[in-house]
């Protein structure tokens, strides 16, 4: 079976996760760039058309991690993360909770409000940054939740002009209602000032209710991770979330500085 190793197509040069994993121990660049691949995975089934070919997808990611142990998956990445789970057993429960939380986006299940948009961060990207600390030997527990929680946020509102447009719903309901708008509204040329207003207050709810860490340089992957996720939220909200029609990012230079 073919090892996934650093870099990959998750880590390619320029990336995040590219200068996350370079910058981190190089006993784990190979089992960072097995996290952010799945992570990757993930999330791109919401891209797919038929949502119906995305659930059965996700559905056969979870058979194929968790086959028996005697017969692993012939798939590279269900392999390499079948091999990280059988080393460390509590991997497991954080992949399963990732793919939990795909399969409501992918039912088109919105949050009803800020609370349960904050469990579904705290699922997803608290289990990502769960694996993230596993494989570096980190046992932080309190922190993953609220740095992975945090850094997966940064990245729906990055691309939540494609999330909408895929029809995922991660605004809060409670959100649109407020400001009398629809999910169907959202990119609605007369309605896209409005919509990056709501992003902008769903902006505030997340910085002002998370107590986070100081974005201080660390030789931890998952505060690197962390602090390049910070400074794009910067970003974004410098750019006055303009995401709508356009991929905000930083410059590799950048992600380079912030990951040393």
């Amino acid at each position: 079976m073919q090892a996934i190793t650093f870099p990959n197509a998750a880590t390619t040069l320029g990336s995040s996760a590219y200068y996350v994993s370079r910058f981190s121990p190089v006993d784990i660049r190979d089992n960072l760039a097995v996290l952010f691949l799945w992570k990757q995975e993930l999330l791109e089934l919401y891209a797919l058309s038929d949502p119906g070919v995305a659930r059965m997808k996700l559905q056969w990611w979870q058979e194929q991690i968790f086959l028996p142990v005697d017969n692993p998956s012939a798939h590279a990445l269900a392999h390499n993360l079948f091999q990280l789970i059988q080393q460390d057993t509590t991997l497991s429960e954080s992949v399963k909770t990732m793919i939990k939380e795909t399969d409501r986006h992918l039912h088109r299940q919105p949050y009803r409000d800020i609370d349960e948009f904050r469990q579904g961060c705290e699922n997803f990207g608290g289990s990502f940054a769960r694996l993230i600390n596993t494989v570096s030997s980190c046992r932080t527990e309190t922190r993953d939740l609220v740095v992975g929680s945090y850094a997966i946020a940064a990245e729906w509102l990055q691309l939540m002009g494609q999330h909408i447009r895929y029809n995922i719903r991660l605004i809060p309901q409670t959100m649109l209602d407020i400001n009398a708008i629809r999910f169907e509204e959202l990119l609605y040329e007369n309605k896209q000032q409005q919509t990056r207003e709501i992003l902008k207050q769903l902006y505030m709810e997340i910085e002002n209710k998370s107590t986070l860490p100081a974005p201080k340089r660390s030789s931890s992957p998952l505060y690197k991770y962390y602090r390049l996720r910070k400074k794009m939220m910067d970003l974004l909200l410098a750019e006055d979330f303009d995401v709508l029609d356009q991929k905000i990012s930083l410059t590799p230079i950048r992600k380079l500085w912030f990951a040393l």
